[in-house]
């Protein structure tokens, strides 16, 4: 639509394009500034004229029930079904072009772990939501060489870049490839960052919940996968031993296989003391949202696999002590005892553990390191991970408050910002020909034309709203009912009407009729973006205007998902 800036800020200046109209809310707050606001009312920006009649400054069961109904089509995510999987793509392009410029109709695992969860929770979307994790499962154990490799040499990781992340293990592919390969640039596998623990931790996290409700087996997680292709780090090396192990008995390359490899993986690695490129996949550090992930996904598959065998079990209890005795079957087959028994994991857990608990109090995501480092970071959405989906057992109410607390530093006017100096989708991004990759040159050029205070503000008020809703559930199991625990300066009705302000403001980012996102070009109505990006121009006068127009990444599916369960946490209210 528009391929001239000037015409475009032109266009957003004179009201051509729409940009939303702000909705008074009448506030339930009771006395917390930081947080809730307590002011009679607030704005939310509003870019969907249906979803203005919607919003409520309270939520019944019925209102929730009405807006399941009416975004359902919104909401719903697309599955992609192939002869060799079914799969999410990271979002949905009604225009190939775009796909293929942004590369975001590959498949990235975190995503499609959000995706399972919102699916498994939706009525009859339960077998897509097992498919998706069943080809996560598979795409993970078609890694066995290359996890073999690096567990037997973990120095593999500390490579020269994009070599050392090269040889971690992928967290990013292309569902249009039989046999799961990598995303390609000129006919070569496009350098990623992937070492990236989180969305690994969110693998076994996804897989232990799944088995957990009995929505998968022990028999389809032992089934042989095929491994098509190599996964190897170099083609020069030797097959290590359990390759040539897994060779002759197939089994050994099985989806529990993968799971086992990926314990002794995480293990080799050491996850509680690596820096990893985190949810945002970009400069590694030493993530505490990365750790906490792994650890709560630790703690849940050690408590799936322990307990006592006695007689008389339940169906239940046989299908775990099963899973308990396969698990430990093929952690001696590929002679991993020491890195993936259930002894390692608890160990494991106490490490991790430590490390986690000192970053919180150290501040937030990296704090370890000198402020006047690249890599120092206290305020970070993706430490929402820690209370949802994958809290930390010993997290406790202070430090789960105090994450609620640091990213709300982040929020801005239509969504809540990665974290603070973000230089991507910043002012006028699509307009300075710099690729959505984890390229350096890439980030370099983001560098240079950051304007500040206008980082993207993304999607995670759904998010955020869930957070609250859990941590709020919390408090009450406590007996907190009134009043506030010692320390704490948030009560859980502070907490709900936090999450009733960030539903609202989720709906908002709903986009309407006519708009046009960031890079100039039309986007759809009734879609989900991955953020609200800044237009910045300057008039002639001098004078410089911004406004905000959603991501061209629309709809993005991580949206959806989050959504979907932000709702379905409102109706458990």
């Amino acid at each position: 639509m528009y391929s001239d800036f000037g015409a475009f800020a032109k266009a957003l200046d004179n009201g051509v394009v729409p940009v939303g109209r702000d909705v008074l809310i009448p506030s339930q707050a009771v006395g917390d500034e930081a947080m809730a606001g307590s002011h009679d009312q607030y704005r939310v920006r509003i870019h969907n004229a249906g979803m203005a009649t919607l919003l409520r400054a309270e939520y019944s069961q019925s209102d929730i029930a009405v807006l399941l109904s009416k975004t359902a089509g919104i909401r719903r995510i697309q599955v992609v079904e192939q002869p060799w999987g079914t799969f999410i793509n990271a979002a949905s392009f009604d225009s190939q072009d775009e796909a293929s410029a942004t590369n975001y109709d590959a498949v990235w695992v975190r995503d499609s772990i959000w995706g399972y969860y919102a699916l498994a929770a939706e009525a009859g979307r339960e077998q897509d939501a097992k498919a998706v994790l069943l080809t996560q499962l598979s795409y993970l154990a078609s890694q066995s060489e290359r996890m073999d490799r690096v567990i037997a040499r973990p120095e593999l990781l500390d490579m020269p870049e994009p070599v050392g992340s090269m040889n971690a293990v992928h967290i990013r592919f292309d569902a249009q490839s039989p046999d799961y390969a990598d995303v390609t640039e000129h006919g070569e596998a496009q350098p990623w960052t992937h070492k990236q623990n989180d969305a690994l931790g969110l693998v076994i996290a996804a897989s232990v919940h799944a088995l957990r409700d009995g929505s998968v087996t022990l028999d389809e997680l032992s089934v042989p996968v095929p491994v098509p292709g190599s996964k190897a780090c170099s083609e020069n090396d030797a097959p290590s031993a359990s390759t040539r192990d897994a060779a002759a008995h197939p089994a050994l390359n099985s989806r529990l296989a993968g799971l086992v490899r990926l314990v002794a993986y995480l293990h080799a690695v050491k996850f509680q003391e690596m820096e990893d490129s985190g949810a945002w996949e970009e400069q590694p550090r030493r993530n505490t949202s990365s750790i906490g992930i792994v650890v709560s996904a630790l703690e849940d598959l050690r408590a799936l696999l322990g307990g006592a065998v006695v007689e008389h079990q339940s169906p239940a209890r046989q299908e775990r002590s099963s899973l308990a005795r396969a698990y430990g079957a093929v952690v001696s087959a590929l002679h991993l005892e020491g890195l993936a028994d259930a002894e390692s994991i608890s160990t494991l857990i106490v490490e991790g553990n430590e490390v986690l608990h000192r970053q919180l109090r150290m501040g937030g995501e990296s704090p370890d390191y000198p402020v006047e480092d690249a890599r120092y970071r206290q305020a970070d959405a993706a430490l929402l991970s820690l209370i949802y989906p994958c809290r930390p057992k010993e997290l406790n109410l202070a430090e789960e408050l105090h994450i609620l607390q640091i990213v709300g530093s982040l929020i801005g006017d239509f969504g809540i910002r990665r974290y603070l100096h973000d230089t991507y989708q910043s002012a006028n991004f699509w307009w300075h020909d710099i690729k959505p990759d984890a390229d350096p040159e890439s980030h370099a050029k983001r560098e240079a034309e950051f304007v500040r205070g206008t980082e993207a503000e993304w999607f995670f008020d759904s998010w955020y709203a869930t957070c609250c809703l859990v941590v709020a559930k919390e408090m009450e199991a406590d007996g907190m009912r009134t009043g506030l625990p010692a320390g704490a300066s948030m009560s859980p009705v502070m907490l709900r009407e936090a999450a009733v302000r960030h539903l609202n403001r989720a709906l908002g980012q709903i986009t309407g009729d006519g708009m046009v996102s960031a890079d100039g070009k039309p986007v759809g109505p009734d879609l989900l973006p991955e953020s609200y990006n800044r237009i910045v121009a300057r008039h002639d006068d001098g004078k410089v205007f911004t406004w905000a127009v959603p991501s061209p990444i629309a709809p993005l599916n991580w949206a959806k998902a989050s959504l979907t369960l932000c709702l379905q946490e409102f109706l458990q209210e």
